[in-house]
C-alpha cells in the first residue's frame, strides 16, 4: 500500500475505536482536511457569468464529505433582490453526468448578502449531496440575476473555497 495522507488517516483511524466527535474532528482536522478553491471571474461586468468550471476531482480513494463553502469577492458587492449574482458548486459523477448542487451562496437578500471584499461569505451546503464519491467531480460557476452585478474587477478574481474531509 502506498504511504498516503489517506492511508495514513485511514491506520490512525482505526486504532481508536471510541472516538468522541471531538477527538475525530481534531484527528480529521490535523491528518487530511483540505481546502478546495477554484477562482471565478466576470472581468469586473455586472451582466458576465462565469460558465461552469472544473474545480477538483475527488482521487483520494475514499468518499469525502464536504463541510464548508465560502465565496469572496475582492470588491464589495451590494446585495439586490432583482439583479445579484449565484456563487454555485456542483458535483458530477466521475464520467461528468448529473450535477447536483453541493453548495450556494447568491448576493439576492439587501443587506443579509452584502460581500465586504475579502471578507468570507459562507455558502449554504446541499446535505443530501455534501458526499463527494471517489472519482466524482466538483464545478464551479457564477450565475447572474437580472442584469447582475459585478463580483470581481478587471484585474482581481473573487474565489470559491470549500473544506472537505474524510466521509468515514
Amino acid at each position: 500500500m502506498a504511504l498516503t495522507a489517506t492511508s495514513i488517516f485511514k491506520a490512525i483511524y482505526g486504532l481508536f475505536s471510541a472516538l468522541d466527535s471531538t477527538d475525530e474532528s481534531v484527528l480529521k482536522g490535523t491528518i487530511w482536511r483540505k481546502q478546495v478553491p477554484l477562482n471565478v471571474t466576470d472581468g469586473g461586468t455586472a451582466g458576465t457569468a462565469q460558465g461552469e468550471t472544473f474545480m477538483w476531482r475527488n482521487d483520494t480513494g475514499v468518499d469525502v464529505r464536504v463541510i464548508s463553502g465560502h465565496a469572496v469577492a475582492p470588491i464589495a458587492v451590494t446585495a439586490n433582490a432583482t439583479n445579484f449574482a449565484t456563487f454555485n458548486v456542483s458535483r458530477r459523477t466521475s464520467a461528468g453526468a448529473s450535477a447536483v448542487t453541493v453548495a450556494e451562496f447568491a448576493t439576492d437578500t439587501v443587506t443579509d448578502d452584502d460581500m465586504v471584499a475579502f471578507a468570507p461569505k459562507a455558502m449554504t451546503l446541499t446535505d443530501a449531496n455534501v458526499i463527494v464519491p471517489s472519482g466524482s467531480v466538483l464545478t464551479g460557476k457564477v450565475t447572474k440575476g437580472g442584469t447582475g452585478v459585478a463580483i470581481a474587477s478587471a484585474t482581481a478574481q473573487a474565489r470559491i473555497v470549500l473544506t472537505v474531509e474524510p466521509a468515514i
